[in-house]
This record gives C-alpha cells, sequence and structure tokens, in this order.
C-alpha cells in the first residue's frame, strides 16, 4: 500500500527546480560559434556585448530586430522576451578587442562593449539559487523537527497526540520489588491487596469480590512514592506504564485528551497492568478555580477525559491506575471519588527504624566490616563536615563532663570500701552507695547551630620570598590615600593591615591584585605564588548573573561534576534546592560564602582578603575564624573584628600618611605598647 512519504515532496521540488533552471537556460539564450559570431557581429547584429577575460566568454544581447535572424522564425517572444542573448567562446581578450577595432572600422558597428572579470559557473549558481536552496533546506529540517527525527516512525507530526508513556515490562532488566523499598512498612501492607489481585485477579471476581479502582499515593517529595509504584509492579509481575502529569499537558488543543485515549488504548492491551501517573496535581487540580482564564480550558478538558476513561471500564478490565502527588488538597473532588482514586495511601517521612532498613537496602552492594551495627544510628540534620567538628567537640565536652564524674566515683568508692565494716559509719556507706548509683556517664549531644566548613589547602607550597613592595604610592579623587609604601612578605606570615584609611587599603589589595595601577612605586609576587582575593565589593561577579548557584561556582572548579559542586557547596550551607538559587538574587551573606568557597577552590598558597567577616553571621565567622588560623599558607587582610584580628594575625602593619609601620606581633600586644602607639601618633601628627 502506498504511504506519503516527505521525501517524495523534497524529491518533485528538486527536480522542479532543475528543470526551471535548464528551462529558462535553454530558451533565453544560445551559444553561437565564433566563426558565425564574426560574421553577425560585422552585421550590427548585437546591441551590447560583454566580455569575461578570465572565461574567455562573451555575452552579447541581440537587437529586437534581428533576433529572429539569429533564433530563426519560430522564436517565441512571450516565452523568450525581448532581449535574449547569444554566448561565444573567444580564442582570448585580446583577439577579441583586434576583431572589434577592425569592424568599428570596417562596417561602423555600434554596439557597445564593456569587460569583466567574470567569475565561475558555481558560483553563479550559488547566487542565483542559494537563497531558495537555503529556504528548502530550513523547511526541511523544520518538518523533520516536527515529525520527531529520523526516528519518529509512521505518523509523523500526527504522532503528537500520542501517549509518552514509559513501559516497563516482564523482560525488563529494571525491576524492583518490595525487598528494594524500606521504611515504608504500612504503605507496603496497604498495597499488597492490588499486588494480590493482579497475580490471581480470578479469586476476587469469583467470590464478587472488586479492587480499587485507583490508587492515590500521598505524601512530602522524596519519600518514595515512585519507587513503591514500580515496586508494586514488579511484584505483580505485570506491564507498567510510567509517565508524568506534565506530559498530558500540550499548547495544541485536545492532545492531552487524546494522550489521554492512547493511553488507555495501551493499557488495556497489556492488561493486567499498572498504570502509574506521577505529580498528577499538574492536570488533576480542581476545575472552575480560575473561571476567568482561558489557559485553563485544555487542562480542564484533559481532565475531563482522564475522568471519564477511568470510570469507563470495569473492574475485571486488570487495568489498576497509580498516582502520586504531595498536594491532595488541589485535586478535583470527583478524581477522588469512589470509582476513580477510591484509596488514598499515605507514604510519610521513615521513622528511625525506617532509616535503619533503608540503610540496609543501600548497603547490600556494599563491602563492610562485620561488626558493623546498623542499630547504633542517630538522626542528624547536617552535611558530613559539620557532623565532625560538632561531634569531635560533643566527644571533648563529654569526656571532661566524665572525667568530674570519673573523679566522683572514686572518691565515693574509697569511702564505702573504708568505712562499709565501719558500724557508725554505715549510714554514710549505704547513701553514698545510692549516690553512686545514681552517677552515670552520658553522652553529650552535637550542638545544632549550623557552621559551614571552611578550610584553605594550597596546590602547592610556595617558597620563603612571596612579595616585596616598594615605594607605592597612590592618589585617588585628589587624596592621596597611599604614600611611599614598602614591605617584604614571607611564608607564611599572616599579616593584618590596619588604620582608619580604609580606601587605602583597599587600593593596596587592588594594586595587588593588578585591579589597579600604582601611580608611583613598584611590586613583585615570587614566582612559586597563586593568590585568591576577596574583594571588600564583590559585586561584579554577581550582579546581573543569571547562573544557579551551582554553574556559578562551577566555573572556578578544577572538578565540573556536578555532585561534587553540589557538594562543596553544601557544605557552605547551601543545601538542596538552595543550591538551584540564581546568583544575582542571593544576600550579602551567601555571596560571602559563595566567594570563600572559590577561594577554596582555586588552591591559592596566598590569600587576600578586605573585610571578609562583613555580612556573615556569627557562625561563618567562627568557621573562617578557625579555617584562617588552621591555613597553612600566607594571609593578607583587612577587618575591623577585634578578635578576629588577635586570633589570627602574627604580624601587623599600619598604614599611615608617612607611609607604613609594621611590627612583628600580636594584636592586643600592638595595641598594649606604648613606644608603638607613641611612634604611630607621630606619624599621624605629621599629617
Amino acid at each position: 500500500m502506498f504511504r506519503f512519504n516527505f521525501y517524495w515532496m523534497y524529491g518533485i521540488i528538486f527536480l522542479l527546480l532543475i528543470a526551471l533552471y535548464m528551462g529558462n537556460d535553454a530558451a533565453s539564450s544560445k551559444e553561437l560559434g565564433w566563426t558565425e559570431f564574426q560574421k553577425l557581429a560585422a552585421e550590427n547584429t548585437f546591441e551590447q556585448m560583454t566580455v569575461f577575460n578570465k572565461r574567455n566568454v562573451v555575452e552579447a544581447t541581440v537587437r529586437s530586430n534581428k533576433i529572429e535572424e539569429v533564433f530563426g522564425s519560430n522564436y517565441d517572444y512571450k516565452k523568450m522576451g525581448n532581449s535574449p542573448k547569444i554566448y561565444v567562446t573567444i580564442p582570448s581578450a585580446d583577439k577579441f578587442s583586434d576583431f572589434y577595432d577592425k569592424a568599428v572600422s570596417t562596417h561602423q558597428i555600434s554596439t557597445k562593449v564593456r569587460f569583466e572579470e567574470g567569475d565561475d559557473t558555481i558560483w553563479s549558481f550559488i547566487v542565483s539559487f542559494g537563497p531558495m536552496i537555503l529556504l528548502i533546506l530550513v523547511w526541511i529540517f523544520l518538518m523533520r523537527r516536527m515529525s520527531g527525527g529520523a526516528g519518529a516512525g509512521p505518523g509523523g507530526v500526527f504522532s503528537v497526540g500520542r501517549a509518552k508513556a514509559q513501559l516497563f515490562d516482564k523482560e525488563s532488566d529494571r525491576k524492583v520489588t518490595f525487598k528494594d523499598v524500606a521504611g515504608l512498612a504500612e504503605a507496603k501492607q496497604e498495597v499488597e491487596e492490588i499486588v494480590s489481585f493482579l497475580k490471581n485477579p480470578g479469586k476476587y471476581t469469583e467470590l464478587g469480590g472488586k479492587i480499587p479502582k485507583g490508587a492515590l499515593l500521598v505524601g512530602p517529595p522524596g519519600t518514595g512514592k515512585t519507587l513503591l509504584a514500580k515496586a508494586v509492579a514488579g511484584e505483580a509481575d505485570v506491564p507498567f506504564f510510567s509517565l508524568s502529569g506534565s506530559d498530558f499537558v500540550e499548547m495544541f488543543v485536545g492532545v492531552g485528551a487524546s494522550r489521554v485515549r492512547d493511553l488507555f488504548r495501551q493499557a488495556k492491551e497489556k492488561a493486567p497492568c499498572i498504570v502509574f501517573i506521577d505529580e498528577i496535581d499538574a492536570v488533576g487540580r480542581a476545575r472552575g478555580k480560575n473561571a476567568n482564564m482561558a489557559s485553563n480550558d485544555e487542562r480542564e478538558n484533559t481532565l475531563n477525559q482522564l475522568l471519564t476513561e477511568m470510570d469507563g471500564f470495569g473492574s475485571n478490565s486488570g487495568v489498576i491506575i497509580l498516582a502520586a502527588t504531595n498536594r491532595a488538597d488541589i485535586l478535583d473532588k470527583a478524581l477522588l471519588r469512589a470509582g476513580r482514586f477510591d484509596r488514598q495511601i499515605h507514604v510519610e517521612l521513615p521513622d528511625l527504624k525506617g532509616r535503619e532498613e533503608i540503610l540496609k537496602v543501600h548497603a547490600k552492594k556494599i563491602k563492610l566490616y562485620e561488626d558493623v551495627d546498623f542499630g547504633k544510628i542517630q538522626l542528624y540534620v547536617g552535611n558530613y563536615d559539620f557532623w565532625y567538628h560538632s561531634s569531635q567537640l560533643a566527644l571533648q565536652l563529654a569526656k571532661d563532663a566524665n572525667k568530674k564524674k570519673e573523679e566522683k566515683i572514686k572518691e565515693l568508692q574509697t569511702f564505702i570500701a573504708r568505712f562499709a565494716a565501719n558500724a557508725s559509719k554505715s549510714k554514710q556507706a549505704t547513701s553514698r552507695k545510692k549516690l553512686l548509683d545514681k552517677i552515670t556517664l552520658e553522652d553529650i549531644k552535637p550542638s545544632s547551630r549550623r557552621y559551614p566548613y571552611i578550610a584553605f589547602t594550597p596546590d602547592r607550597e610556595a617558597g620563603d620570598q612571596l612579595l616585596l613592595v616598594e615605594g607605592i604610592s597612590k592618589t585617588i579623587d585628589g587624596e592621596k590615600v597611599l604614600n611611599n609604601v614598602s614591605f617584604t612578605v614571607k611564608k607564611g606570615e599572616k599579616i593584618a593591615f590596619t588604620g582608619p584609611n580604609s580606601a587605602g587599603k583597599t587600593a593596596l589589595f587592588q594594586i595587588l591584585m593588578g585591579e589597579m595601577e600604582p601611580d608611583e612605586g613598584s611590586f613583585k609576587w615570587g614566582v612559586t605564588t597563586t593568590q585568591a582575593y576577596l574583594p571588600n565589593d564583590n559585586t561584579q561577579y554577581f550582579e546581573g548573573c543569571e547562573l544557579s548557584l551551582t554553574d556559578w561556582l562551577r566555573q572556578y572548579s578544577k572538578d565540573p561534576d556536578e555532585s561534587f559542586v553540589r557538594g562543596f557547596l553544601g557544605r557552605m550551607l547551601f543545601s538542596g534546592e538552595e543550591s538551584l538559587k540564581k546568583a544575582s538574587v542571593i544576600s550579602g551573606g551567601e555571596k560571602v560564602r559563595c566567594m570563600l568557597s572559590k577561594m577554596m577552590l582555586s588552591g591559592a598558597n596566598v590569600l587576600l582578603m578586605d573585610e571578609p567577616t562583613n555580612h556573615l553571621d556569627l557562625e561563618s565567622i567562627t568557621a573562617l575564624n578557625d579555617g584562617l588560623i588552621a591555613f597553612k599558607g600566607t594571609l593578607l587582610f583587612v577587618s575591623h573584628d577585634h578578635q578576629f584580628v588577635q586570633t589570627i594575625a602574627d604580624r601587623i602593619i599600619e598604614l599611615t600618611p608617612e607611609g607604613v609601620f609594621d611590627k612583628l606581633t600580636s594584636y592586643d600586644d600592638f595595641l598594649a605598647d606604648e613606644e608603638v602607639q607613641a611612634r604611630l601618633a607621630k606619624m599621624y601628627g605629621a599629617e
């Protein structure tokens, strides 16, 4: 049977183009020999001649009163026009010039002649038919896309109404059973009836029993609703159709209802089977909520068709509908009535025992020590590194408390051993025995406060000479913010830059990072150094950026894998959906945490930080403080936080109007040293 194919149309159009090109060429032009051309030219037959030098071809336009002499008496003026052309191959442009000059002098011909370089035939064809060919190619591309590509099969664009359900049948390797589902004991018990019916439907129908036509799995996201539905299909060993509620939604009118009909047609052909619709609230929202919005018409038509199909076959058809949602409250009442989704199975978050079962399922393919006890697990909110530091702190606190208790126990045991046999002290010994029984060594739970994990690890060790700064001066807006600044930096130093000149400190860091040029002086980094910079104003990194935080940080990561980047963001307290936020809308504290993540990923051995504690909360400042104390590289920083500077800096450089005051000391000692303060007062007084 003949079946229409768009490739037939492509071929017909191509042949028509060729015929048009050849027909036009034959109809309006003629090729002459050189001798015949000379004869006609001498008779003043041509109105104009164009000589193409590169091709050695002459194109001549025939005069209207000479047309029949050249083309014959059968010339069709309507078809070929009043200005036909002839072509002739000439020996050369020079030979033609000699012939033309002789013809003009001898026969006084009035033919106009012009010379052109000329182009090749291929280029002429491209110029003539290129736009048409391009349009045809674009049209073919669009038609192939509309027909679903090369593998779309019969129907092409007309298959848009087909259901998009994914089928898992008996031959599928991805079979899921109840053994793969843990932590859902109550939900599994409720669906066992469905499994039993699918395995042996006659057992129920003979007794007049009826199976629920549909079951709705209700629960928060990630609780295992889809996995439970697959397990039902795996246990019953029947085909399983899986699709999302949004698969019914389409821009074309009537497509959603058509897909519903096609889905149930396929399901009945595979019966007994299960149809699973995930996130059914996408199509099953209550009707009439937005009566003034015409865009709801298509969704409501789709829902109407779904209601009709669900109530349009008997319970013995062997098709069971499972659906999942976390918004059962917004579903249409007709969808939840008896005869459709007449059973709701609540899938809740697992309890402690359920979590232990889940852990065992995931640990089946992992090699573990024989003494691993899954019963000794503890509910914990936070990432691994946060848990590690908190648990270490809890362990230390527990040890300190237990040490005091052990001393008390030893004291009581000594008293009891000494006076238990003494009648006069027996009551006191008994009292101390009771007190001893009450003393228990209890674990201390970790704090619930969330700390980001901040640790800077250099990729390589720097040399001894890191930085040399000589005589740097800078004037901004008429004010001299840096004056003859000179110092050297050695490996491992942690230098705090102090003083009231905030603009000068920021300008110095910008100069050292190459973002600003000094007016005078120079600086030189060691060849083994790599720098990472946290500016005071980080707006340029985030303003107008439409990337998610995951994609933003991926730009600076040596490992672009999404799981690695999201794991890194998780350490900085961007968990779950927070890592998908746009970089342009995050808060000031979140921006600083992102910049710290960027610096950690750089692996730099020299860090420059301009007011790093700005916008950070207490927990983040504490984590940053600990991370910089543990940092093995070199640090140059500015901070108004006294405690932050005191616990980190081992060298203080104060920028003054007369240069720098440099001292190797702690911040508290720097402030308490009267001689230092006197010299500073003198330097500021000279302003």
